[in-house]
């Protein structure tokens, strides 16, 4: 009886290293896996692909109507004073590259400071945010990321009835820096 129960034993432990083995007894190749510090963006970045570079959108961030409820609804849990407070002040003490909308070149320090004195006025009416961002999908656990490489924020400029009939980027802003 211990003899059959050994012989099962033997014969479950070499099956089961079988099936360990891979096929072509090549080891796993590690060297494309990214570093990182968070383990679970290190394994979601091993197992997904991007599959959009520079994806351009618009998010409206102030409801312009208030008879659009369902705009209302959308940007309910959206603390936009918040946000907008936070950006500017990230900006204004130069921790965000921050990039002159229309030419592309990085604005100093001075001129940041210089244009916030003229945003300030129009600070209460930031109204949209344009994303550029990369999409990733993760073929494993069939979920999706977006990095968000930069925002353009953009204030409502009114019509002569008082309606906003469209938004003014006031310049683009660059966050995870590691990627531009």
């Amino acid at each position: 009886m211990a003899t059959k129960a050994f012989y099962t034993l033997l014969l479950i432990s070499l099956l089961g290293i079988a099936s360990c083995h891979r096929r072509g007894g090549q080891p796993v190749d590690n060297a494309n896996i990214p570093e990182a510090t968070d383990t679970l963006q290190a394994v979601f970045h091993a197992s997904s692909g991007q599959i959009a570079d520079s994806i351009v959108y618009d998010v409206i961030i102030k409801n312009a109507n208030p008879y659009d409820t369902w705009t209302t609804e959308c940007l309910n849990g959206l603390d936009r004073k918040t946000l907008v407070d936070d950006l500017f002040r990230a900006i204004n003490e130069g921790r965000l590259k921050t990039v002159d909308f229309d030419t592309g070149e990085e604005l100093s320090p001075k001129e940041v400071k210089e244009r916030s004195r003229e945003i300030r006025k129009v600070h209460s009416r930031i109204g949209k945010i344009q994303f550029v961002e990369n999409w990733y999908f993760d073929t494993l656990s069939l979920s999706f990321n977006k990095e968000v490489r930069s925002i353009v924020l953009g204030y409502e400029v009114y019509d002569e009835n008082g309606e906003v009939r469209g938004y003014k980027p006031v310049f683009q802003v660059y966050l995870n820096l590691k990627n531009e």
